[in-house]
């Protein structure tokens, strides 16, 4: 992707069958929703600190197995890692408030870190057929009893582990 582009479009590359990796532009600050959906070779993607909108299905149905989201983004679209069969890290910022449904089907997460001191609001389905007391949790030290509390975030792997 040029480093001139500031907004990847709706259905950028949706069903890009072949696309295996990605650099999303430093500079980037908008992707639409379903600009990379059912990728489904798509392993890597370099996700700018720049970006602060992601619509829905942001990398539905690929094979990524790492994703971070830069501090900034506030809100994560629908069904934004929907079917990441092969998805084992999640790393959310500090600045997310609503997750909405994130991770459904992401079958083999082995490990979420929510930076954010109060946990972001989740749909009820937001982690629909992933088996949480498998997945580990890192959250902020003093947030540790928030999380605990919170719906769906209090359902993941005990103890959680406290980041410093």
């Amino acid at each position: 992707v040029p480093a001139s582009v500031k907004v990847l479009g709706n259905s950028s590359f949706t069903d890009s069958h072949n696309l295996t990796s990605l650099i999303l532009p430093d500079g980037l600050t908008t992707v639409e929703d379903l600009a990379l959906y059912a990728c489904q070779k798509l392993q890597t993607v370099y996700i700018p600190s720049t970006l602060t909108s992601i619509g829905s299905h942001f990398l539905g149905a690929s094979k990524v197995e790492d994703v971070k989201i830069p501090e900034g983004v506030t809100e994560l679209g629908y069904q934004f890692l929907d079917s990441c069969s092969a998805l084992k890290t999640l790393e959310l910022p500090a600045s997310l408030t609503n997750a909405g449904d994130l991770c459904t089907d992401c079958t083999a997460l082995q490990s979420v870190t929510c930076k954010a001191a109060t946990p972001p609001a989740l749909e009820s389905n937001a982690f629909e057929n992933v088996i949480l007391a498998g997945v580990t949790l890192k959250v902020p030290a003093a947030s540790v009893s928030a999380y605990e509390n919170a719906p769906i975030w209090k359902d993941f792997k005990k103890p959680f582990v406290a980041l410093p």
